[in-house]
């Protein structure tokens, strides 16, 4: 991948890592040297960046959804030359998977997107939560089509996902 950056015209030095934790803590220093490994959080340790949902100044209006709201994504994101979300692919108690489209949204959201996104794991017409929001369901998953129809607002150029054991053993990598 970074040869095909190089090929365009920009140098290793344009690339920057933007960590999607939506409204989730960032991670630590230690835990991003362990996330990246130590080469990679090296070479990048003045380019890695971390997202504010709460930043005006860091979002930017991609679109409006089917319901006619506002979708605020991560301003570096769009800005930049190419957008490429790097993860793993996990079960999810809400979203049905990880992975994908969680990396821009909720990964990249305003809160306000996040939080509305979030709520639709409550079923609207019973004091209970969404049946069909649960670990490994896509069908008919509020939550899961919320954030395919938002992430489409801010389509990535590709996304590279893992696969990982339960222990932590990678045993796919996908694109």
């Amino acid at each position: 991948l970074l040869s095909g950056f190089t090929a365009r015209g920009c140098s290793i030095r344009d690339l920057f890592i933007l960590v999607a934790s939506g409204i989730h803590r960032h991670p630590t220093g230690p835990e991003m040297r362990r996330i990246l490994g130590d080469t990679v959080f090296t070479e990048f340790s003045d380019r890695i960046h971390y997202h504010d949902p709460d930043d005006p100044k860091q979002l930017v209006d991609v679109g409006r959804d089917a319901r006619g709201r506002s979708v605020r994504i991560n301003r570096r994101a769009m800005d930049a030359d190419r957008l490429i979300p790097i993860g793993t692919a996990t079960y999810h108690y809400h979203a049905g998977f990880g992975g994908g489209r969680k990396s821009l949204v909720p990964g990249l959201a305003d809160r306000t997107t996040i939080a509305f996104n979030h709520s639709l794991a409550l079923d609207p017409e019973q004091d209970r939560l969404h049946p069909c929001a649960a670990p490994g369901i896509l069908d008919d998953n509020p939550v899961a089509e919320d954030m395919l129809a938002d992430a489409r607002l801010c389509a990535p150029d590709l996304i590279i996902n893992s696969v990982l054991t339960p222990d932590g053993h990678m045993v796919g990598l996908f694109s």
